[in-house]
């Protein structure tokens, strides 16, 4: 005769009417200190709130033979709630992107990264991968991944995507200013497809990145390879500094940052002006009208 067993999700284990005491007091350790979220919600996919309800509701089914009713209503209860979720989760991305969205002109914008844009975010990431001749073989993975964390931005053109850029939102750097390695917000991939450079899209994208660095993080950097100068430039026109301190990354040596406390942005500016001044000053007092006055 085969005995009616419950399969508990919260304890991990196979009840009968044999183990029921046993059970409860395992149930009764998993409350304290307290019943963690994740157990109250599956409480409540069996309609119960609380551990002697769910231990009564079991058990009933145990005696009446119900479990697998018990087991229908908890499915039910479980798909209904993965399709709200799931609905929340997507209202949640769509808000995101919207408000990820940032129109440059009237047919470009830069926005977050769906999966939606995932075959051409690979392709994109493929060819760069290929330009640096680096191993392209898991660029869907990393893609479909810098996506699910939405950490990968994309730069369209009548909706067309022709570059990204791909953002992490902490890493730390030695950096000339400071004796310690600070966290930065952290520019590690950009790419304009060949096709489209020369628009100052890069410069669009960098620009974005500093807009959305988080009020917490007072650099934010990138690295690159010493001789890509024209990145260099267009770095160093929206306020990056090229660091003497190197990246660590034998590749993409060179470090440049850029300073969000425009407080100390000023003081170089402050300094250059200074100097400026003393030579004027000097200047005069070298003039042949002073020359004839000593």
């Amino acid at each position: 005769m085969n005995m009616t067993v419950f399969n508990c999700i919260i304890t991990g284990k196979s009840i009968s009417l044999v183990n029921l005491s046993n059970w409860k007091k395992l149930l009764k350790g998993c409350s304290i200190p307290s019943f963690p979220p994740a157990y109250k919600k599956i409480l409540l996919r069996y309609g119960v709130s609380n551990i002697d309800e769910y231990f009564q509701l079991v058990s009933d089914a145990l005696k009446n033979n119900t479990v697998e009713e018990l087991e229908k209503k908890y499915e039910n209860n479980k798909i209904q709630y993965i399709q709200e979720s799931s609905q929340k989760e997507k209202q949640l991305l769509k808000n995101k992107i919207e408000e990820s969205i940032s129109k440059i002109s009237e047919n470009t914008i830069i926005r977050m990264l769906s999966d939606e844009d995932e075959d051409e975010a690979t392709k994109l990431y493929i060819m760069f991968k290929e330009t640096m001749h680096e191993d392209i073989e898991k660029a869907r993975d990393y893609t479909q991944d810098f996506i699910l964390k939405n950490i990968m931005f994309g730069i369209f053109i009548d909706e067309l995507l022709v570059g990204f850029v791909i953002i992490h939102f902490s890493k730390n750097f030695k950096i000339d200013s400071q004796s310690q390695k600070v966290p930065t917000f952290y520019i590690q991939e950009l790419l304009i497809h060949p096709s489209y450079r020369g628009n100052k899209l890069s410069k669009y994208l960098l620009e974005y990145c500093i807009y959305r660095c988080p009020r917490d993080k007072m650099y934010v950097s990138l690295m690159t390879m010493p001789d890509n100068k024209a990145l260099q430039k267009i770095a160093k026109s929206v306020g990056f500094v090229e660091q003497n301190s190197q990246s660590g990354d034998s590749t993409h040596s060179l470090l440049m940052i850029k300073n969000m406390d425009k407080i100390e942005n000023s003081v170089p500016q402050l300094c250059q002006q200074d100097t400026k001044n003393k030579s004027k000053q000097n200047t005069r007092s070298r003039s042949p009208k002073n020359l004839t006055k000593s």
